[in-house]
């Protein structure tokens, strides 16, 4: 009858929450949703009119939902967009960058959006008209806000993913002035060749000072208005390239913690430092220097146009040299990618090595490894500095080429002026005209670099763009958990031609059950929890929570229900407060030494100078290694999750400490599956799970399995100090 209650009683839950979410949906369309919210603005409206800003969409919270920060996520996770909260002060309509969720002082909530050319506006949810941020109007709200990042797409990327996710990261007034200012400094810039060749052919030769004034003046107001052109068009640059590399570093980081776990296996912390780099630089290279590149460059066809008119003669030499220095160019970016890309991998290779070195420290002076430790890095190193120091031939000739190439147009284009009998007047204006086109010429080579980086960045930050988030499609999100798990005909193995850790295991956890998971070094009790997590991916048989498959689920919300102390985890650098309330930041500080309380955990604390406030380096290498696992558990439990799960979360604790963390887990109302090896602290469990080959050999109570006489006393009988019989 057990099992029939369990499954009653998660029947019934779920058809009131679908009832509850039902007379919502009913309400809602009578009365509509502000009615139902009770508010001035509701928060839905609001976030949706954020992600139509961002061209997403989000589901609707359910209607039990009351929690602000639950509702938000449970919008925001399907799209993968962060958020953060930020302070309103003095004139933030100039300074802040992306749409904001504010409060009005009556309660509603209201979308700040950037204005098309400028500044911020929020639609009044009393009246509904469009308010403009000022100096007048921003008293209307409340001091803080939430601000929210565009995500890079939620599946593989390709280059143009990362091309389109730089110009949308663009204001439009922002493109819109340096496309302005591109063609206005083009237009300006042919006054000069114009002028030059009326002072040549006109004023020079008249020899009157009158003629020259106006002339003169004309001349000025060009060079004058080109100055200014090209200072706006500078900003606007600036302000471009800003813009882009802000989105695109947090978009990045964002990625990279969306990713799952399996990534992380094959690549180390120092590597994906670099790997993540790459694709931050790669996409401002596509939003800025690709961008404005190219611009200038279609602005620059104006001045050959100009060359043709002013002097036909000259056109063809002209094209002949600017098509040798694009050859030079060309052939300079492809032996630069060539470099780039061996010594960004190098690169990637030595950042990971210096990472394990310095990670490892200790270990190194221990064993006096440091003369072998120093070999090591300087191989590696001497291979990125030789292609640093070393460049190829061709890159080391490119200026005496480029200087060659500048020496013969220059004598090419005297004798076909010569031979043409070109007057001093039109020469004079095709030299101004052919200095604007070198001038274009050598903003592209500047470019080149960027260009030779562009292949091997992305070849760098390829693992990160094929690499599939974690959040986003259609997966269902968690919001209430009754604490139920269940495994059916579950098999894994690392690899095809790898033995089975797991074999066809079936397993159903109810509600509120005390289970502990126990075997023999190797038999699979961390894989199994990797599998629960999500961590890893079943080869066959599935993981169900609350009768959902976890491969429907959105992992990121499941793992927010789940308290969980794993073997690797690890502290925070910061206080104390801060590492117990990471996975809960509403926590209130009674919570937190609540927490610590049930771990075990608070007569350390208040024995220390700061209490809460004591700082902790990273690692907690100022605690012993108990307190360490203590503070980990207390994190784990201060969120009061429906489901808790530890992996040898108590070894090193002495026996009082450890009788008094089994006690508070004891007297939990929740899920809880723990792996122990020593096997006298899981007494109270309501069930203890013996894995062995692969499969689940034994299950029951302590007392069961002792009096079974089987593989579980035998593991009791080799931890017992007397070897006696059972």
């Amino acid at each position: 009858m057990g099992l029939f209650d369990d499954q009653l009683k998660t029947r019934l839950e779920q058809d009131r929450e679908s009832f509850a979410d039902a007379l919502e949906a009913l309400g809602e369309s009578v009365t509509g949703k502000a009615a139902v919210t009770g508010k001035n603005g509701s928060l839905e409206d609001a976030v949706h009119e954020i992600l139509t800003w961002f061209g997403a969409k989000a589901p609707e919270p359910p209607g039990l939902m009351d929690d602000f920060n639950d509702r938000l996520d449970y919008m925001l996770n399907p799209t993968g967009i962060r958020r953060r909260t930020v302070k309103l002060d003095g004139t933030w309509w100039r300074k802040a960058a992306g749409p904001m969720l504010a409060y009005t002082a009556e309660g509603g909530a209201v979308a700040l959006l950037p204005r098309r050319f400028g500044g911020y506006a929020w639609r009044d949810p009393a009246n509904r008209r469009t308010v403009r941020a000022s100096v007048k109007t921003t008293g209307i709200l409340t001091g803080e806000a939430v601000c929210f990042y565009r995500p890079l797409p939620l599946r593989a990327l390709t280059l143009r993913d990362l091309f389109l996710f730089a110009v949308q990261s663009v204001d439009r007034w922002d493109l819109t002035l340096f496309l302005l200012a591109g063609l206005l400094a083009s237009l300006f810039g042919t006054v000069v060749p114009l002028v030059t060749q009326i002072l040549f052919a006109t004023v020079i030769p008249m020899g009157g000072m009158e003629n020259l004034a106006p002339v003169g003046m004309l001349a000025v107001g060009a060079l004058f208005s080109l100055a200014l052109v090209g200072l706006t068009k500078s900003l606007a640059v600036d302000r471009i390239a800003q813009k882009v590399r802000l989105a695109v570093e947090n978009a990045a980081m964002s990625r990279l913690l969306s990713l799952p776990a399996q990534f992380f296996r094959t690549h180390n912390a120092g590597e994906l430092q670099n790997r993540v780099d790459a694709l931050t630089q790669m996409c401002a290279l596509l939003g800025d220097t690709v961008l404005t590149g190219v611009i200038n460059g279609v602005f620059s066809i104006v001045y050959l146009f100009l060359i043709r008119a002013l002097a036909p003669a000259l056109f063809g030499p002209t094209a002949v040299i600017l098509l040798a220095q694009l050859t030079v160019m060309i052939a300079g970016v492809l032996a630069k990618a060539h470099a780039a890309r061996k010594r960004l991998h190098i690169a990637a290779d030595l950042n990971g090595l210096v990472f394990r070195l310095f990670s490892g420290i200790q270990k190194i002076k221990l064993a006096g490894a440091e003369q072998r430790a120093f070999s090591k890095w300087a191989r590696c190193y001497a291979e990125n500095a030789a292609l640093l120091y070393n460049p190829p031939l061709l890159l080391r000739i490119q200026p005496v080429l480029s200087a060659l190439i500048a020496l013969g147009g220059s004598i090419l284009l005297y004798s076909s002026a010569a031979k043409s009998g070109m007057q001093t007047a039109g020469y004079m204006a095709f030299a101004s005209a052919y200095g604007l086109v070198n001038g274009a010429m050598l903003s592209l080579a500047s470019m080149t670099e960027g260009l030779a980086a562009l292949r091997p960045l992305a070849e760098l930050a390829e693992p990160i763009m094929k690499a599939v988030p974690e959040t986003g499609g259609n997966k269902k999100q968690i919001h209430r958990m009754s604490g139920g798990v269940e495994l059916a005909n579950l098999s894994f193995r690392y690899s095809h031609d790898a033995p089975w850790i797991l074999d066809h295991i079936n397993l159903k956890i109810r509600p509120g059950q005390y289970v502990a998971i126990v075997g023999k070094t190797g038999c699979g009790k961390s894989t199994l929890m990797r599998l629960l997590l999500g961590f890893e991916t079943p080869v066959s048989g599935a993981v169900y929570y609350d009768n959902r498959d976890l491969q429907t689920l959105d992992l990121p919300a499941l793992r927010r229900n789940i308290g969980v102390v794993l073997q690797q985890s690890r502290l925070f650098a910061g206080d104390i407060y801060s590492n117990i309330a990471i996975s809960a930041p509403w926590l209130t500080m009674d919570e937190a030494w609540e927490a610590a309380k049930l771990a075990g955990m608070d007569e350390d604390i208040k024995k220390m100078p700061m209490g809460m406030y004591t700082l902790i380096g990273e690692g907690g290498g100022a605690l012993s290694g108990g307190q360490r696992q203590r503070l980990m558990i207390a994190r784990a439990i201060a969120s009061k999750p429906k489901i808790l799960m530890f992996d040898e979360a108590t070894s090193a604790l002495d026996n009082i400490t450890q009788r008094i963390v089994s006690d508070s887990l004891g007297q939990l109302r929740c899920t809880r599956i723990v792996i122990a090896h020593r096997l006298s602290t899981i007494r109270q469990c309501d069930r203890i799970l013996v894995l062995d080959g692969g499969k689940i050999v034994e299950d029951g109570a302590y007392d069961e399995l002792i009096t079974a006489k089987g593989l579980f006393a035998e593991l009791v009988r080799r931890q017992t100090l007397d070897m006696a019989p059972l």
